[in-house]
């Protein structure tokens, strides 16, 4: 668990959403959160597809995240 990086997440653009999910597992003696179920049907299938290209390592994680962050719209 990383600890200590509240100022880091405050000062980040989707601070409300990062801040939310720290405080949901910094206490919690375990702790598993399904990224997909925090995105629509369509983006959680992107996301899974492109998690698995990641890991295969056939994309970056820059393509990872250019790919996802073009998903979601940002």
């Amino acid at each position: 668990m990383v600890t200590g990086i509240e100022e880091k997440l405050a000062a980040s653009p989707d601070k409300d959403f990062l801040s939310y999910v720290y405080g949901l597992a910094k206490d919690a003696p375990d702790f598993t959160l399904s990224w997909d179920q925090a995105l629509s049907p369509a983006q959680g299938d992107a996301m899974l597809a492109n998690l698995d290209q990641i890991f295969l390592k056939k994309i970056t994680p820059e393509q990872f995240a250019s790919t996802m962050n073009a998903t979601i719209g940002k």
